[in-house]
Parts: structure tokens; C-alpha cells; sequence
């Protein structure tokens, strides 16, 4: 999806009117741009095709975190949400599905490189296991945690561009693409994910991360 349809708002979008300016207008929602609607249409469905890997984790009869579960089902209910209530459109729509897809695209792409049995090559396998591992969890980021570290950077830039957002409607910015709804459901979202992700970095990759440990649980898709 990101080759077909590139993470919204483009980077020549906010040189070219400033990253202000994109928290509050979208091409995607303009007459000129309005073909795009229909992969806004196809990124909320792949919402529902995501929650084939939890129907993967209960076959197996694996444990099914709160995280798991908690992020699948708002994510999808807040997707739905955004796109079928009709009282204005808004922009942070547009930044939250593009992150989301692109954070999304990096994950499930690891993951089917895994699933095809492909390995780290010596090489990086030999930079990614230097003596610092020892010193300091976090200086030996392999691809879960890498993962994880790119999720968590999703969470803090939506709490970010959501009070940017926020902050140019309540100027009285009448032209800002803005919901107080979205807004809040944004808000809440955003900060528990960001307590959960953060949580769950600790717990799996400082507090007992072990190689062993971190290779068979894996990350929160």
C-alpha cells in the first residue's frame, strides 16, 4: 500500500506549506485529490484483515496480551469511526492512517520475512551481538525491539501533531479541518498506547529480556 499510496501528508506537502498547515488541511479530502478516498476505504478494511494474526495466536493456544487485544480493536473501532461519522471531515485522520500503515508495513514485512525462514545474515547478526549487549539492554536494538522503538515513535508524534492540531482550531482558524470527537478519542488513544508500548518495552526488553526470551515472544503486532 505505502508504494501505491504514500504515507499522507507527503514531505513536499510540508515543506511546501509547513507541518502547521497539514494538521489542519488534506489534499486527500479536496476535490482535485478525491480518488484517494478509495484507499482511505481500503486502509480501514485491511483493519479487519489484521486481526488475523490474533486468530493465528489463539490457534496456537499462545498467550493473548491486554496490548494485543486493547490496540486491535480501538485502533479498528476508532478507524471506522472517523471514517463513517459525517459531522466535518478532519486532517488528523489523515496523519494517524499514515502512520499507522507505514509503522504497519515495516512490522508484517518482518514478520513474512521470518515466516519464509530467512535469518539476519553473519554479518549484521555479527554487529548486532557486540559486547555493549551486555553493558546495556538497549544498546543491542534488534529488529523486535526496533519495532517496538518505531510503534513507540508513532504514538509520541500523534500525541504531537494531535495538539498542533488542537492548538491552530482553537486560535479561530475556521478553515482547520478539525473534530473536538476526534480529537479526544486521538488524545486517550494515543496516551494509553504510548503508557502500554512503553510498558511493555520494559518488561520484554530491560527488565528480563534475555536473546532467548525476546526471540520466542516476539512483539505486539
Amino acid at each position: 500500500m505505502m508504494l501505491i499510496f504514500p504515507p499522507p501528508p507527503s514531505p513536499s506537502n510540508i515543506y511546501e506549506h509547513g507541518l502547521t498547515y497539514t494538521t489542519c488541511h488534506s489534499d486527500c479530502l479536496s476535490q482535485e485529490h478525491v480518488h484517494l478516498a478509495l484507499w482511505g476505504w481500503i486502509f480501514s478494511l485491511s483493519k479487519l484483515v489484521e486481526f488475523g494474526d490474533t486468530v493465528f495466536i489463539v490457534l496456537r493456544k499462545s498467550p493473548l496480551s491486554f496490548l494485543h487485544w486493547y490496540h486491535h480493536i480501538t485502533v479498528s473501532m476508532y478507524t471506522w469511526y472517523s471514517l463513517t461519522s459525517r459531522p466535518s471531515p478532519s486532517a488528523l485522520s489523515n496523519w494517524f492512517g499514515g502512520m499507522n500503515y507505514t509503522v504497519h508495513t515495516f512490522m508484517y514485512s518482518y514478520y513474512a520475512i521470518r515466516a519464509a525462514g530467512y535469518k539476519l545474515s553473519p554479518r549484521i547478526a555479527k554487529v548486532t551481538s557486540t559486547p555493549l549487549q551486555s553493558s546495556h539492554p538497549l544498546l543491542s536494538l534488534l529488529p523486535l525491539q526496533c519495532i517496538t522503538v518505531l510503534q513507540l515513535s508513532q504514538m509520541f508524534i500523534g500525541i504531537i501533531i494531535n495538539l498542533i492540531s488542537w492548538h491552530k482550531a482553537s486560535s479561530g482558524d475556521t478553515s482547520c479541518m478539525f473534530r473536538y470527537d476526534l480529537f479526544y478519542l486521538a488524545g486517550a488513544l494515543y496516551s494509553s498506547y504510548t503508557i502500554l508500548f512503553l510498558n511493555f518495552f520494559y518488561q520484554r526488553y530491560i527488565k528480563k529480556a534475555t536473546p532467548k526470551a525476546v526471540h520466542a515472544n516476539g512483539i505486539v503486532r
